[in-house]
């Protein structure tokens, strides 16, 4: 078998196909599954660098950074954070989408269209800053859920934040 690059020169996509069959622990195979196709694309958007971050001015998210946490699922916070992170694509952001997951107690919607003072930048490569407020929470939920979709001509890619 030769051995070749997964992603041919110029490249940014590979369809592949995959089954799959059991052995036994008696060396018995079992049938051979259903074929599942998929397409990888190494140049589909990337969410990163999330963290949340308080400012001088934080009711507006504005100014000097004055304390920083890097986003981990299921955090806890208090307050008012802001939700930063970068978003960048090879070659253009075509929408940015932020949904509350069916089934959360509360989450945040926006988008890039309609939500554009959250975001900074131009496509291929945004920031985004996004306000958080716990103080405006009822006193039963238990946390806020949110599921950012960034999507480019071909392809798209999500995370749901979940934050206590």
């Amino acid at each position: 078998m030769e051995d070749t690059p997964f992603y041919k020169v110029g490249e940014t996509t590979q369809f592949i196909k995959v089954q799959a069959r059991a052995i036994d622990t008696t060396n018995k195979v079992g049938l051979w599954s259903t074929a599942v196709s998929a397409k990888l694309d190494k140049g589909a958007p990337v969410l990163a660098n999330l963290c949340l971050r308080q400012y001088e001015d934080n009711i507006a998210g504005i100014g000097n950074v004055t304390a920083e946490k890097t986003y981990v699922d299921d955090m806890w916070i208090s307050g008012k954070w802001w939700l930063y992170g970068t978003i960048t694509d090879e070659t253009k952001v075509s929408t940015i989408v932020l949904s509350k997951p069916t089934g959360a107690d509360q989450g945040i919607t926006g988008s890039l269209e309609k939500n554009s003072a959250w975001f900074s930048g131009a496509t291929p490569s945004y920031t985004m800053n996004i306000p958080i407020d716990t103080t405006t929470f009822s006193s039963t939920l238990t946390q806020i859920q949110t599921s950012i979709e960034v999507s480019d001509e071909e392809t798209s890619s999500s995370r749901t934040i979940v934050i206590k």
